[in-house]
């Protein structure tokens, strides 16, 4: 069973975030999303587990290219539903919240993130 979660937030005048999920996730983290909302690009994400800092996604310099993260052996079955094998490491989270860490992410600007969490 697959759910989404998204963490979302606006920048501050120096460029920085920092925002968390509403709720802890049990489950593994297996692909991310950067939704493209307002022009928010050339910032530098950080997304972690709140409590023990486990790496889920990061870059520097983000852009739109950088819309997908697949974490784990995504796939599509037939239908276009996202099928995750078995196998597939992706990020573990035992009732943890998700961190996103924006900085240099330009003046009041919108940075989206939306999860698929493998429960």
């Amino acid at each position: 069973m697959h759910k989404t979660e998204e963490v979302s937030g606006v920048t501050n005048a120096l460029g920085a975030l920092t925002a968390y999920s509403e709720f802890p996730i049990v489950g593994r983290v297996v692909a991310v999303f950067m939704d493209y909302v307002d022009g928010a690009t050339g910032g530098d994400p950080t997304i972690t587990a709140e409590d023990s800092g486990a790496a889920i996604f990061s870059r520097t310099n983000a852009g739109v290219s950088d819309i997908v993260q697949n974490l784990g052996l995504l796939q599509l079955d037939e239908a276009g539903a996202a099928i995750v094998a078995a196998s597939a490491p992706g990020v573990p989270l035992i009732g943890e919240r998700i961190k996103l860490v924006v900085v240099q992410g330009g003046d009041a600007k919108t940075w989206k993130f939306r999860f698929l969490i493998e429960c």
